[in-house]
Parts: structure tokens; C-alpha cells; sequence
């Protein structure tokens, strides 16, 4: 298995993720307004089912089918253009990350699940809302890494030994479903090694094909061969 984590184990922590954060928010607001005199309870779980659904659909779509295809077109195209530092990791590819797939995902579960409530005309529009929804959430996630890696990188340079700190209450729910929290070193070896597989896995399908092109000049060679021999 190794230190590559499976999608499977993706999908599952996104989504519990996901639906925690949106029965807490749901249920603190209906605790301060009433909803058709349903409880904070009821509105709570009922947030977190559907969020649960969206999002397990959202994340298995991504992480089992566009992050991948787009993982084996992109490097080809990127072969063919103007080679680009595979060690440079700059902010502007750290606010970029999975944008793309993130997009194409949201777009393709937003269409398939507003138009199954209003048909095929709620295709265009829950496609178009999901894409935008989910683009931007994306985005506002990257861009809270990033400020956690800036507040990393100041932290390493002024403390040498962190005082331990109790967990809090929402990583003692994370923990009760099995989530371990990320330690700030953790999450940056995290990155480097994300960032090691997509540069072997570019590498690898340079070298096919290299391997491909060669097979073609060969077998072009060959027929040239033959034709002039007759």
C-alpha cells in the first residue's frame, strides 16, 4: 500500500467532513431562528444527510474518475510546451490545486443531482451551480493551506519546541470517526509527496512515449525498407 493514501479513504473523510461541518452550522442556526417549529436536531441531521449525499457523490466522482484522466492528458499536453520546473512549488500552484478537477466534478454532480428534482432542464443550471460552488470552495481551501503553510514557515523559524496543545472539541468528533489530525510537519511532508507522485508519474509517461515515438520511427523504417526492396 505504502504511503500513497487510497481514494476510497479520501471520499470518506471529505464527506464526513463535510456533513459534520454542515450539521454544526445548521443546527447553531436554527437554534437562534425556528424553522416551521422544527428543532435544531431535526434540521441538523437533515443538513448533514443531504450534505453526505452530495458529497460522497462529488468526491467519488472526482477521485475516481476526472482527478485521474486528467492526471494521464495533462502531462502529454504539458510535454508538448515549454518545460516548466518539476521542483518549483510556488503559491500561484498552491492556490491552482485541483481547481480543474474540482470544477468538472461539481459541474457533472450539480447537473446529475438538480436534475433528478427538476428534470433534464435542471441540468444546465445545477451544472453551471456546481461548478461555480464548488470552484470557490476549492479555492477558499487552498488558500487556507496556504496561509497555514506562511504561518508554518514563521513558526519554524521562531519557536524550536511547540508546547503541547490539548485537542480541541471538533478533533475529538474527527477522532471518534477514526480522523487523525495532520501535524503541521506532517502536512508539509504530505505536499512533497503528492507533489514526488505527479512528477514520477510524468516522468513514467514521458518515457512511454519516447518508447511509443520510437516504436513508429522503427516500424516507418521498416516499411521504407520493404517498399524499396520491391
Amino acid at each position: 500500500m505504502g504511503d500513497e493514501e487510497r481514494p476510497v479513504k479520501r471520499v470518506v473523510r471529505y464527506t464526513i467532513i463535510a456533513s459534520t461541518a454542515s450539521a454544526i452550522g445548521t443546527g447553531i442556526y436554527g437554534a437562534f431562528k425556528h424553522s416551521n417549529g422544527r428543532s435544531p436536531g431535526f434540521l441538523a441531521a437533515s443538513a448533514a444527510l443531504n450534505t453526505g449525499i452530495a458529497s460522497a457523490t462529488f468526491f467519488s466522482i472526482r477521485e475516481y474518475a476526472v482527478t485521474p484522466a486528467l492526471a494521464s492528458a495533462l502531462p502529454l499536453a504539458r510535454m508538448k510546451s515549454p518545460e516548466i520546473p518539476s521542483d518549483s512549488l510556488t503559491w500561484s500552484a498552491l492556490r491552482m490545486n485541483h481547481l480543474l478537477d474540482t470544477c468538472i466534478s461539481g459541474g457533472i454532480t450539480g447537473g446529475l443531482l438538480h436534475s433528478i428534482r427538476a428534470g433534464v432542464r435542471g441540468i444546465l443550471p445545477g451544472t453551471t451551480t456546481g461548478a461555480f460552488a464548488c470552484t470557490l470552495l476549492q479555492l477558499l481551501y487552498n488558500e487556507v493551506g496556504i496561509l497555514r503553510l506562511k504561518w508554518v514557515a514563521r513558526s519554524l523559524g521562531e519557536f524550536h519546541q511547540a508546547e503541547p496543545v490539548p485537542p480541541s472539541t471538533f478533533e475529538r468528533i474527527f477522532a471518534a470517526f477514526g480522523l487523525q489530525k495532520l501535524s503541521d510537519d506532517a502536512y508539509l511532508t504530505l505536499l512533497k509527496q503528492s507533489r514526488a507522485r505527479y512528477i514520477a508519474r510524468i516522468n513514467q509517461l514521458q518515457v512511454e512515449m519516447e518508447r511509443e515515438e520510437a516504436k513508429e520511427k522503427r516500424a516507418n523504417y521498416t516499411d521504407s525498407n520493404a517498399q524499396s526492396r520491391n
